[in-house]
């Protein structure tokens, strides 16, 4: 009794570790938007080839990285440990006509990288 106990704890400990990393990935979303809209605005008002250089990489990672983040939440991955988790209601805020969370990701993406190729 005592063993089955402790390996069920064990197993609900670990479905909670990767549970933790997927709302921890998904949350750094807000912070890479942010992080791509400062970069870009920097961008634009960038006076030497230094700095805009500087700032155009940094959006560049941002993006890069923001999508690697939004990908391995839909789809999981196990290189990041993340596991694919997609239930009716995420399935719902991601996909609906009315929500579409993931097409607006990627045409937020979309304009980052049109601007980093100017």
């Amino acid at each position: 009794m005592v063993t089955t106990t402790y390996l069920t704890m064990q197993s609900i400990i670990a479905k909670q570790e990767h549970y933790s990393h997927v709302l921890y990935v998904a949350g750094q979303q807000s912070g890479l938007s942010n992080r791509i809209a400062h970069f870009a605005g920097q961008m634009a008002v960038s006076e030497d080839e230094d700095a805009y250089g500087t700032t155009r990489s940094q959006l560049c990672r941002a993006v890069n990285k923001m999508a690697a983040a939004h990908d391995a939440v839909l789809t999981g991955n196990a290189e990041m440990g993340m596991p694919k988790i997609i239930t009716p209601l995420l399935d719902i805020i991601y996909f609906a006509d009315a929500v579409g969370l993931d097409p607006a990701v990627k045409r937020f993406l979309g304009h980052a990288r049109d601007i980093y190729a100017l």
